[in-house]
């Protein structure tokens, strides 16, 4: 794939963008804004015949703004600079205008291939502060054409329609294009081959049997899960070994329908963390997991900070986030705090993990009803 130049794209748009630097007060006074009523509807009006009509492909037909000091519902093309602004995560309709950060509520992580592609999966955490002169790479403004991931915040439309940094970038360049199921897929073939023929000498008809999987791994000391699948702490898996653990597991894909993990996994290999596809992980594999990542595949966790939490609420319907620890604390897997599982997200903290399962052996692929029952 082509490397997209950014600058070449947007032209000289980001050259007259300034919002980022101002003070928030001198941002208000600018709009005539406020923010913690938002525009009269009078303000809302003159901001309308200065600035124009909010006219762009594929917005939705209303936005939610801050105006007489209370929420409402407006049409979006009459969304105007100088509105006040929610953004938050599970919103599912796009960012409808460029937004100045002024309060964050939870950390916010925005997402976008077109801006973030040197992000680990696309992600860059944003701050009220400004974090550099120029406007793509300072972390206090969000741009139409991008999305919340994780976090809440509160900001100050600056721009709207055809004056929107990304306004004239295609949808194919904004979206996230599909993944090969492997990065080396051209280059696999020899360690694919040496797995297969490895297991192929040690195989019995009694191990081809489906059979019921007892769980052990949040029970066993970190040695005896490192024995187990065949893989070191602090030095990873080695490239054989992860031919031959695959040949064992399969792909990490295929947990249902309603479940998508995120593209690329901090991963430790032969002694080294880089980042590799997420469908390519393996049972043995060391990662690393941060806030506000979800979790790739099931882990057994063998280090995380005090602060680091997960909702598995996915899969418990527990709704507040639970503790992450190196601890077994529970004889249930799905309750312990030394285990996280594919599709649950991390909301705090760091953690390290020992991949156990990965695809549709993982705890949410059986529950999709893809694999051998839970024990």
């Amino acid at each position: 794939m082509a490397k997209i130049n950014i600058r070449e794209i947007i032209g000289s748009k980001s050259e007259g963008i300034n919002a980022h630097m101002f003070s928030v007060d001198a941002l208000c006074k600018g709009f005539d804004t406020n923010v913690d009523t938002g525009l009269t509807e009078e303000q809302a009006k003159e901001n309308l015949k200065k600035y124009g009509p909010n006219k762009m492909k594929n917005m939705p037909e209303c936005n939610m703004v801050r105006r007489d000091n209370e929420w409402k519902k407006i049409m979006t093309e009459d969304l105007v600079p100088g509105d006040i602004v929610e953004a938050f995560s599970g919103n599912f309709e796009p960012i409808c205008g460029d937004i100045r950060i002024v309060k964050i509520f939870e950390p916010v992580h925005v997402e976008s291939y077109f801006l973030y592609k040197d992000c680990l999966n696309f992600l860059k955490e944003m701050t009220v502060e400004q974090t550099s002169e120029d406007p793509i790479e300072t972390s206090n403004l969000i741009f139409h054409g991008t999305s919340v991931f994780a976090g809440n915040c509160i900001g100050i439309v600056f721009q709207t329609g055809e004056n929107m940094l990304l306004s004239d970038v295609s949808h194919d360049l904004l979206a996230t294009p599909a993944f090969a199921d492997s990065d080396d897929e051209e280059h696999e073939g020899f360690w694919k081959r040496l797995g297969h023929g490895i297991l192929n000498m040690f195989k019995s008809k009694k191990e081809d049997e489906s059979h019921e999987v007892e769980v052990t791994y949040h029970k066993d000391t970190i040695e005896k899960v490192c024995e187990t699948y065949n893989t070191d702490v602090n030095k990873g898996l080695t490239a054989e070994q992860v031919a031959i653990n695959q040949e064992k597991s399969g792909k990490n894909k295929n947990f249902g329908e309603y479940v998508k993990i995120q593209n690329y996994t901090r991963c430790k290999r032969d002694g080294e963390f880089q980042n590799i596809l997420s469908k390519g992980l393996t049972i043995g594999d060391i990662i690393s997991l941060k806030a506000p990542q979800i979790v790739p595949a099931d882990i057994r966790i063998v280090e995380a900070s005090e602060d680091c939490k997960v909702n598995k609420s996915g899969l418990t319907g527990e709704s507040e986030s639970q503790k992450v620890s190196v601890e077994n604390t529970h004889a249930n897997p799905l309750e312990t705090e030394n285990v996280a599982f594919a599709s649950t997200k991390i909301t705090t903290g760091t953690c390290t993990g020992i991949v156990v399962n990965v695809g549709k052996s993982t705890i949410i692929g059986r529950l999709a009803g893809l694999n051998s029952p839970l024990q």
